[in-house]
């Protein structure tokens, strides 16, 4: 396959099931694995599993890149290869803030394109 290949997930704890599915992406010929998950939960330190000295049979992922939903875990890997975080703040303040009230005081419907909007919003 030689090929880079991205899991996504939305939640981790553990984090067997991306360790198990790495293990077999290699086994089927991936040149590297990264994650993305929305809530890197990781209960007693399981963050730990990740880190490249303790990859699963010799392997590492690539990048694991987690939101900062769950803060503890967040401030944990903060700096910590192969984690990258990425905020949430931006991408929830263009949600609420696209709801501006429409002329006859109702909130305007909330649609996924102004959800999905990323960068700086327009005062």
């Amino acid at each position: 396959m030689g090929r880079h290949v991205v899991i996504v997930d939305d939640l981790v704890q553990s984090g067997g099931t991306l360790l198990e599915c790495q293990r077999l992406l290699f086994d089927h010929g991936a040149e590297a694995v990264s994650a993305y998950a929305t809530h890197g939960v990781f209960p007693r330190e399981a963050w730990k599993l990740f880190e490249p000295a303790d990859g699963l049979a010799g392997f590492k992922y690539e990048y694991v890149w987690i939101t900062d939903s769950c803060p503890e875990t967040a401030e944990a890997v903060r700096d910590q290869a192969p984690f990258e975080l990425l905020t949430l703040a931006g991408p929830i303040a263009a949600a609420l803030q696209s709801r501006k009230p429409s002329p006859d005081g109702e909130p305007a419907p909330f649609t996924p394109r102004a959800a999905c909007r990323l960068g700086p919003t327009a005062a």
